[in-house]
């Protein structure tokens, strides 16, 4: 795994940057947004934060007796489907 990692820090280094949309009809234009748009990337920020604030309630469990709410088995797929939602 960590092979893997390097390797795909190494080809993300070397690739050449993505060029820009030119015309709004372009399908890249909506991908472009991301990046231009300030409401966009506002709400991607906060989306991404909350995301970030909720899995953090996956800390709390194991350090705080009393926020043992539910059976070890939710918590483990509360886990999963954050990694899955956070992964880009």
């Amino acid at each position: 795994m960590s092979l893997a990692a390097l390797l795909a820090v190494l080809v993300t280094a070397m690739a050449t940057p993505v060029a820009m949309a030119d015309s709004v009809e372009s399908w890249s234009y909506r991908v472009d947004l991301i990046w231009r748009d300030h409401i966009v990337k506002q709400n991607t920020g906060f989306s991404l934060m909350a995301t970030l604030m909720i899995g953090l309630l996956l800390s709390l469990r194991k350090r705080l007796k009393w926020f043992r709410i539910s059976a070890f088995a939710s918590w483990r797929l509360f886990h999963v489907a954050f990694g899955v939602v956070s992964t880009p």
